[in-house]
């Protein structure tokens, strides 16, 4: 056998926070660290299906495994979590999605909007709330539907 091949593909932020821990790190580092990175996601143990959760997370590496990766301790990739700003979303919302929300005004009306919006609030999320304290002091947030009439 000539070699062996693993890939391991990171997207968006991960790809980004890799791409600059390899800028910081040594090119004598970098194995290290991507198999590390790797052994993270995933790892191959001598264990059986009726072990504890904590005997199959202590059990030895199998033998390939920690051949391929060279016994090499785990590394985590962390990605920071920056909390989107009120004013970005507004932002994207004026600039992404303004057009075909004014499609959708003339097709169906603003009623049809307005009946979204509250469809909306009945979906929030913690990071939802946490862009509601953001807004400016002075303008609560309250919402009325008019019904049809």
């Amino acid at each position: 056998m000539y070699g062996v091949r693993w890939e391991l593909e990171f997207k968006q932020d991960r790809a980004q926070a890799c791409a600059k821990a390899l800028l910081t790190l040594d090119s004598e580092d970098w194995r290290a660290f991507l198999v590390g990175v790797l052994r993270s996601y995933v790892d191959f143990r001598e264990t059986t299906r009726e072990a504890e959760s904590y005997e199959k997370y202590r059990a030895p590496l199998v033998g390939w495994w920690k051949a391929l990766t060279e016994g090499f301790m785990r590394c985590r990739l962390v990605v920071e979590r920056i909390q989107q700003r009120l004013d970005d979303v507004a932002a994207w919302l004026a600039n992404a999605i303004s057009p075909m929300l004014a499609v959708v005004v003339a097709c169906r009306g603003d009623q049809f909007l307005m009946e979204m919006i509250y469809a909306g609030t009945k979906r929030w999320t913690q990071k939802h709330y946490a862009l509601l304290k953001q807004r400016r002091k002075g303008t609560p947030y309250v919402l009325h539907l008019n019904p049809r009439t």
